[in-house]
């Protein structure tokens, strides 16, 4: 695998059933530079997605809320939030091969 190859990281972890597809579900992407206002850096801040690319026939399906257990779950009893979210980056840096 190349580094920073995702779409080989992605393959990979659907593979070993590491994640799985959501059918209703979509990834949002954004690209940004050194030249912002902090617009970005709370979720609230950021605009709605925008549906007008979804397929008709599907809009229903990725409004609706999909059936999932809370972050929380996943905690060991000494884990925190913090915890996981730090060991969640390095695993998706480390997938991806890039450098820290």
């Amino acid at each position: 695998m190349k580094a920073g190859d995702w779409r080989v990281a992605l393959e990979q972890a659907l593979a070993s059933r590491a994640i799985k597809l959501v059918e209703s579900a979509s990834v949002e992407v954004s690209i940004q530079d050194a030249q912002r206002f902090g617009e970005y850096d709370n979720p609230e801040l950021r605009p709605a997605p925008d549906r007008s690319l979804l397929p008709a026939r599907k809009v229903k399906a990725y409004l609706k809320d999909a059936s999932s257990k809370p972050i929380s779950s996943l905690l060991g009893p000494e884990e925190t939030l913090e915890d996981f979210r730090a060991a969640a980056v390095r695993a998706f840096r480390q997938a991806l091969g890039v450098k820290s």
